[in-house]
């Protein structure tokens, strides 16, 4: 009985907060307000103007590794160009198999 009221009086107070907030919102709205997450502003970076530099830098680095660095573009350079390994073999273009909460990957290679 006792877990009952308690239930009674955490659901009334539940909707007292909404009817509050409601009212809240619509008298900041009525005032002009802008509600909501503010727009992300971009401002300005440390390596803003420094693009040609930085370019110069990765296919310098590109040369240095005679290949693309793994995982940022599979068979192609800084530039996007391909490079002299072409694809980056059978695999590409395929995603990555999905798994849910819980799921391990069914893969006779993965060893515990």
């Amino acid at each position: 009985m006792t877990a009952t009221l308690f239930a009674l009086f955490a659901e009334v107070e539940r909707d007292l907060i909404s009817e509050r907030t409601r009212e809240g919102l619509a008298r900041s709205r009525a005032a002009g307000r802008k509600l909501g997450r503010p727009k992300r502003s971009l401002g300005v970076s440390r390596l803003d103007g420094r693009e040609d530099e930085i370019r110069r830098f990765l296919t310098r680095m590109d040369a240095d590794l005679g290949e693309s660095r793994p995982g940022m573009m599979p068979g192609r350079d800084c530039t996007g160009s391909a490079t002299t390994r072409g694809s980056a073999g059978p695999a590409a273009g395929r995603a990555a198999p999905r798994l849910g909460s819980g799921q391990r990957p069914s893969s006779s290679k993965l060893r515990r």
